[in-house]
């Protein structure tokens, strides 16, 4: 439970500061539809994903606690691309 909490947490503001910085740099106001659009195709498309590495990764690297430390993984590679990201157009 207290996990679920944290991740919802989590999930909320990061959802809500993406969401924002999303909007501040879309480069014409004009598309912004179509713009967000392709934002909400590539979230979409990596959630789809998400369920399909969390699956291999139950079958293939030892049942559901691999997912733990595999996730851990994958966030800490996302953390430090972000952190490499020197400036925004």
């Amino acid at each position: 439970m207290t996990y679920a909490v944290l991740a919802a947490i989590g999930n909320g503001v990061y959802n809500a500061v993406d969401g924002a910085l999303n909007l501040a740099v879309l480069p014409n106001a004009e598309t912004s539809g179509k713009d967000m659009g392709f934002i909400n195709l590539a979230n979409t498309l990596s959630q789809i994903s998400g369920t399909v590495v969390a699956s291999l990764i139950v079958t293939y690297l030892g049942g559901y606690k691999a997912i733990f430390p595999a996730s851990f993984l994958i966030e800490l590679v996302g953390a430090i691309l972000i952190f490499r990201i020197k400036s925004v157009k």
